[in-house]
């Protein structure tokens, strides 16, 4: 059977009429969706970035998982209940392990109580309790296959869905006119501090993450991101401290607070802990009023500044001097196969 024959006959010699062209604004392969959808999305983005400075004096942080999206994950926990850190070159199949992440056996803990519940039946049981926050550290500091693991990203959420966050105090004269102590719950990621205390507090952290998804407990227990003459690491900014000691009990340590007295050696163990100190549940960090600072990229000869000359340790000394923070990026092998000679260094 032909193609024609299976088409009435009334419409056979029927022709096909044009119709009408509507003149649009865009034709082609360009159209009005195609201009306004990425232009909503641009708007969108913008509204989450600065959703936080809208709300005024009253900003908060919610708290909610992270999924770290547009990087990586650095948290790994499988269904079984295996936590394993970012590289997973480090893991842990602990007896008990209290995350929100699928695969865990407790829920994260939120308040002083839960901590305290969680380190008492661990007294109990006579076995030990150690905490993570993104899972980026390289060292052993996590695994605990004979005791507890405890997420500590949802450590100071209030019932309100609100992280514990606050100015507690704000300097205005002296010396540290501007400074502010600042409250902050261990798992707020660095990202989300950092903003928050721009447009919020009006301060600034100094000893800023390379990345966004670390945590501020974690970067402060382990005296992590500082790389500058002058400045010190994110530990040395924490003048206090909130946690749950191995007994259970519930103790604050703070420099210059007689309601809280603690001595140096005392704060010290509490601004780099190593998760040895206890549970923290809120760190108070004092910080300088916020500013900006100018980024330089630049691409150096390994040899120059690493050789082992004195004409190389005089070259990064005096890069150390002109710079306030440097950060050495080098992969040993280039993508040609050769071993790289030139690194990258991001200086501010």
């Amino acid at each position: 059977m032909s193609r024609s024959s299976t088409i009435p006959s009334s419409s056979r010699n029927i022709q096909p009429q044009m119709l009408p062209t509507i003149p649009l604004p865009l034709q082609g392969p360009i159209s009005i969706a195609t201009v306004i959808a990425p232009a909503v999305i641009i708007i969108y983005l913008k509204w989450r970035r600065n959703k936080v400075a809208k709300l005024g004096k009253d900003s908060y942080i919610s708290a909610k998982p992270r999924s770290f999206l547009g990087g990586h994950s650095p948290l790994q926990i499988s269904r079984s209940g295996t936590w394993s850190n970012w590289s997973q070159e480090l893991s842990s199949n602990p007896q008990r392990l209290y995350s929100n992440v699928s695969g865990a056996t407790h829920p994260a803990p939120r308040s002083i109580a839960d901590l305290q519940a969680i380190v008492r039946e661990a007294h109990a049981l006579g076995v030990t309790v150690r905490a993570f926050g993104s899972s980026h550290s390289f060292t052993k500091l996590v695994p605990n296959d004979d005791g507890f693991l405890v997420d500590n990203r949802m450590i100071g959420a209030l019932p309100s869905g609100r992280y514990d966050l606050a100015v507690e105090k704000k300097y205005k004269d002296g010396n540290k006119k501007g400074w502010a102590r600042i409250r902050c719950p261990p798992g707020i990621i660095s990202k989300e501090f950092e903003k928050w205390l721009w447009d919020v507090a009006e301060c600034s952290l100094p000893a800023s993450a390379f990345e966004a998804a670390f945590s501020m407990g974690g970067m402060a227990a382990t005296a992590t991101h500082g790389a500058g003459l002058q400045l010190g690491t994110v530990s040395d900014y924490v003048v206090g401290v909130v946690f749950v000691d191995g007994k259970g009990d519930v103790r604050e340590w703070r420099r210059d607070d007689p309601s809280s007295p603690c001595t140096d050696d005392e704060l010290a163990a509490a601004q780099c802990s190593l998760g040895s100190l206890g549970l923290i549940y809120s760190l108070i960090f004092e910080l300088p009023p916020r500013y900006e600072v100018i980024s330089y990229n630049m691409t150096l000869n390994v040899e120059d500044y690493f050789g082992n000359t004195d004409a190389a340790l005089t070259n990064l000394r005096n890069l150390h001097r002109k710079y306030d923070t440097l950060q050495f990026i080098w992969s040993p092998v280039s993508w040609t196969g050769n071993i790289s000679k030139t690194m990258l260094v991001l200086a501010t």
